[in-house]
Parts: structure tokens; C-alpha cells; sequence
């Protein structure tokens, strides 16, 4: 999957809810994820969702960062990886 927010998404995005206090994403990190969604929901076990998540979720999030210049540090890609599993 592409890394670009489809404009469906871009939207949505533009009426979208005010993240919740707390959050660790951002509204754009939200709409990448959202696009494994149903993927996820589909998936039966643990495993299965375990290797979605490492195979394409952290890939897109990722590579959406990087495309933005964000650069996590080790502290911060460890606290985003415990918020997916």
C-alpha cells in the first residue's frame, strides 16, 4: 500500500474528530492506519495480526514519517510499536 492519503481520506480527515487526549498519533498517522483496518479485522489470530502489523502497518507508518522527516528516537519508535500490539 501507498503511503499517500488517499482523497477519500483527505476528506474525511477534514471533518474528522479531535484525536483523544493522549493520543500518540496524529490525524494523518490515523488515516494511514485506518487503511489496514478492515485488513486487521479480517485477520484470525495473533499471529496472523503480528505479522500485519510488522510486514505492512509499522512499513507504511514508517515510511510516512520518513517522507515528512520525522526521525523518531529508539524511546519513541518503542513506545509507538507497544501502542499497535
Amino acid at each position: 500500500m501507498s503511503t499517500e492519503i488517499p482523497p477519500a481520506l483527505q476528506a474525511v480527515q477534514k471533518t474528522a474528530r479531535k484525536p483523544r487526549k493522549g493520543c500518540e498519533y496524529t490525524v494523518e498517522e490515523h488515516l494511514i492506519l485506518a487503511q489496514y483496518k478492515e485488513i486487521y479485522r479480517a485477520k484470525t489470530t495473533a499471529g496472523e495480526r503480528r505479522s500485519l502489523i510488522q510486514t505492512q502497518i509499522l512499513v507504511a507508518i514508517f515510511n510516512y514519517w520518513d517522507s515528512k522527516g520525522i526521525v523518531p528516537d529508539a524511546q519513541e519508535t518503542q513506545d509507538h510499536i507497544k501502542v499497535l500490539f
